[in-house]
């Protein structure tokens, strides 16, 4: 069976880990991106900026974006 791919998005401030944690590591592969990015349907964000989230995002089955 293949891991299922999670991709957690904006988490400069590295408090979505604990959270992610508790998933079972042989179902799951948690990726977590600190870096922020401007939303993708924001109107300043450039086209080679979507393109670059768009491809970031390819591998993944699950996007998470979290308060904590």
């Amino acid at each position: 069976m293949s891991l299922i791919k999670v991709a957690v998005l904006d988490d400069y401030q590295g408090e979505a880990g604990p959270s992610f944690d508790v998933l079972d590591k042989t179902a799951y592969e948690v990726t977590i991106f600190r870096d922020t990015l401007l939303p993708y349907n924001h109107p300043d964000t450039p086209q080679d900026d979507k393109d670059e989230l768009a491809k970031r995002l390819e591998p993944f089955h699950v996007i998470s974006t979290c308060d904590f």
